[in-house]
């Protein structure tokens, strides 16, 4: 038989028994069903009047509930989404509006037959069609041509993740409209249920975002320790040309087949700055695997050098 998907509604025990997990925190060795923490790897408990009035009762000197919230604040989350993604939206408002007039991509991830879906962001290639090849990298090339995204390369996942970017942002500005008309309609809370893809990152984009935070912090931590003890500004200008060349060729390229990457620097009123580094997740994939090289190369202190190769 082929594999096949079955899709049917089940309660919290179905999933339990589905998943062979779930259950008591203290009584079952992996009490949820989402993530693989056992219940040996719980060190946050309350003592004493900390406790919940049900420990309290049973006498349990160790308390391991702690609430929860069901409903968010419209007030606070409108608050949060204006300043992460109001100046982007009122810049970028007609280009949005274009985008999802144009747009014809899917995304909603509990289609049951996404894989199948040739117009679904998560659509399989069969294997050995290459008219079907031809049809869906002609439809990512489209997506990413209406959103301006430069085709960088020639493999379609690497188009792909980029546009699941655009795509991400893209979903956060529709969250942001809708709460705003929640707030000027004087809805004060809203069931958690509504907001949680907001409030729970991808975990692709929660990769990335790690990793540009570390690529970026340490390259402005070399410059700056470089900076301390040269003055000058030609000297920084050939410290990050010497940086730049290691990621061109030996991090993400090769002396006769160098990268084009580019390593991102801007000059402010109080001198050179590195901005925050941005990559698609396939490159800092290779980043990270090769950043013992990079610290190599940049960093001259010897103790602070050992540190970090130790620890990444």
């Amino acid at each position: 038989m082929r594999p096949f998907n079955v899709v049917h509604n089940s309660d919290m025990k179905a999933a339990w028994y589905l998943s062979g997990r779930g259950g008591g925190c203290k009584s079952t060795n992996f009490f949820c069903l989402l993530c693989s923490c056992s219940k040996d790897q719980l060190v946050s408990f309350k003592v004493g009047d900390q406790r919940c009035d049900r420990c309290q009762r049973r006498n349990k000197p160790k308390c391991y509930h702690h609430p929860v919230c069901d409903s968010v604040q419209v007030a606070a989350l409108l608050s949060e989404l204006e300043s992460e993604l109001g100046e982007y939206y009122t810049r970028h408002k007609a280009q949005y509006e274009e985008v999802q007039r144009k747009s014809r991509i899917v995304t909603d991830h509990m289609v049951a037959n996404k894989e199948s879906q040739i117009n679904h962001i998560d659509f399989v290639i069969p294997p050995q069609d290459t008219e079907q090849t031809r049809q869906y990298t002609q439809f990512i090339s489209r997506e990413c041509y209406i959103r301006g995204i430069p085709l960088v390369g020639s493999q379609l996942e690497d188009w792909r993740a980029v546009l699941r970017c655009s795509l991400a942002m893209e979903s956060k500005i529709k969250f942001l409209l809708q709460v705003r008309e929640w707030h000027n309609n004087g809805r004060t809370v809203v069931p958690l249920v509504e907001v949680i893809e907001i409030i729970i990152p991808c975990i692709l984009h929660l990769e990335n975002r790690s990793r540009e935070k570390i690529i970026t912090t340490i390259l402005r931590y070399y410059f700056w320790e470089f900076a301390a003890k040269n003055a000058t500004e030609a000297s920084h200008k050939l410290f990050l040309n010497r940086i730049q060349g290691v990621f061109q060729k030996e991090i993400l390229g090769t002396v006769h087949s160098p990268s084009q990457w580019k390593l991102p620097w801007s000059k402010g009123t109080d001198g050179i700055v590195i901005d925050h580094v941005q990559v698609r997740n396939q490159t800092g994939r290779k980043i990270m695997a090769r950043i013992d090289r990079l610290i190599e190369a940049a960093l001259q202190d010897g103790p602070t050098r050992a540190k970090l190769l130790v620890a990444l």
